[in-house]
């Protein structure tokens, strides 16, 4: 029987995988570290941080599951 792919292709895709893996993972631990609360005096600055930390948590979802995906 034909296999779809050959050992090189499915190596090919493998080792592709295994990089976007690894750059989700980097995204993900720089994502949650911008997720820290920060103290600032200023409403302004805080609630510009609050938008901020609300964009990299749907970003943080995002990239859990496309990372589940990969793996």
């Amino acid at each position: 029987e034909d296999e779809y792919m050959s050992g090189d292709q499915l190596a090919f895709f493998k080792d592709r995988l295994e990089v976007k893996a690894a750059e989700l993972r980097d995204r993900l631990l720089s994502c949650q570290v911008s997720c820290e609360i920060e103290r600032h005096p200023d409403e302004a600055d805080f609630a510009s941080d609050e938008e901020n930390r609300a964009v990299a948590a749907s970003m943080i979802e995002r990239d859990r599951q496309t990372l589940s995906h990969v793996l």
